[in-house]
């Protein structure tokens, strides 16, 4: 390579970071922004969240059911006297869910009756939602069973035919994908990629806002330095985090290259009809901004109406979650066939500036 070539390599990038905003979203902000979103979700399931239990019945039948529900790492337990103060906790955040065992509870169960036990939860949030409801449910139905193999021993069953008297069939349920249900493989990837896209976003408006001259060569460093940030991102997260990983990084880093060009080619093409990097950046966010909701990964997509669907579409991050949410498996490159068509959009910005000399 020339020295000229070499001068003028070191200079546009140089010109990419001279403006300390733009070397803030190259550098640091993008690995702190990254910290605290795995700050989050380190955990990876919410545990010891409140519910509030109130025993009318007091029995040994329900203090078994109330030990099976403390067993659950998802549930905190707190005794409330009486329904109407458990509901007002509820009410006020304190509970996130209420179970209530009635008066005469276990004396109605060991009679061979069918009592009502009431369990409540929020769903205004849905992830705790979610969880509350498959803990409460999995730590009941243990509770509710050793009770009832009590009771079928009392009536008369056999030992040897009690547990098939209570469960007739049994149902196998495996979890796939993701066995332990934790929420970092399920939300980190998808989160980061929409701030990855909006970074990618904002530097490039940025850098089409200091001036014509030199432009492509600047926007090839920049989609290069974001390839190469890309790539980091991705082994952090899948070497370094150990999210489960079903293919190939190689796969995740190349699929990266027409992430990048479909990005670039929406922006400069909405830069280069807005002329104004204030209105293409705001553009740009209220294109972008709400990513995450779009990819699929917190609502199914196939349920989203047609305008939803279209917006959709425009979004480069949502053709390439699939590959990333299965880990790199090649099944999913047919996915990737829209970004090449959004890559096309950089001819007419290539030809709009050809003429400009760096």
């Amino acid at each position: 390579m020339s020295r000229s070539r070499v001068v003028l390599l070191h200079r546009s990038f140089r010109d990419l970071l001279s403006d300390p905003w733009q070397a803030s979203l190259m550098t640091w902000l993008p690995v702190l922004l990254g910290i605290i979103l795995w700050g989050v979700f380190a955990r990876g399931l919410p545990t010891e969240l409140p519910v509030a239990w109130v025993d009318m019945d007091n029995t040994a039948t329900s203090r078994t059911l109330g030990r099976h529900l403390e067993a659950s790492p998802a549930i905190a337990l707190t005794q409330y006297a009486d329904g109407r103060s458990a509901q007002l906790a509820m009410r006020q955040g304190e509970m996130f869910a209420l179970v209530l065992i009635p008066a005469h509870f276990g004396e109605d169960l060991m009679a061979g009756r069918t009592p009502d036990l009431a369990v409540r939860y929020n769903t205004q949030f849905i992830l705790v939602g979610k969880r509350l409801y498959s803990a409460a449910l999995a730590s009941l139905q243990g509770g509710l069973a050793d009770v009832g193999s009590l009771a079928t021993l009392a009536s008369g069953v056999p030992a040897e035919y009690a547990e098939q008297a209570l469960s007739p069939v049994k149902v196998e349920l495996k979890s796939m994908f993701n066995p332990d249900l934790s929420y970092l493989p399920f939300l980190l990837p998808g989160i980061m990629l929409a701030l990855f896209q909006l970074l990618v976003m904002a530097t490039l408006v940025n850098t089409v806002g200091r001036g014509k001259r030199g432009l492509p060569l600047r926007i090839a460093l920049l989609m290069l330095w974001w390839w190469l940030m890309g790539g980091i991102g991705l082994l952090v997260m899948y070497e370094g985090l150990e999210l489960p990983m079903m293919g190939s990084l190689w796969v995740l880093w190349l699929a990266m290259i027409p992430l990048l060009g479909g990005i670039a080619g929406m922006i400069l093409l909405i830069a280069l009809i807005v002329d104004d990097p204030v209105r293409a950046t705001s553009i740009g966010g209220a294109l972008f901004a709400p990513a995450f909701a779009y990819m699929g990964v917190s609502f199914p997509v196939n349920s989203m109406p047609w305008p939803a669907e279209i917006w959709r579409v425009l979004m480069p991050s949502t053709h390439y979650v699939p590959l990333l949410l299965q880990g790199g498996g090649n099944h999913h490159w047919s996915s990737l066939w829209p970004l090449f068509l959004m890559s096309l959009l950089l001819v007419p910005v290539a030809r709009r500036y050809r003429g400009v000399r760096a």
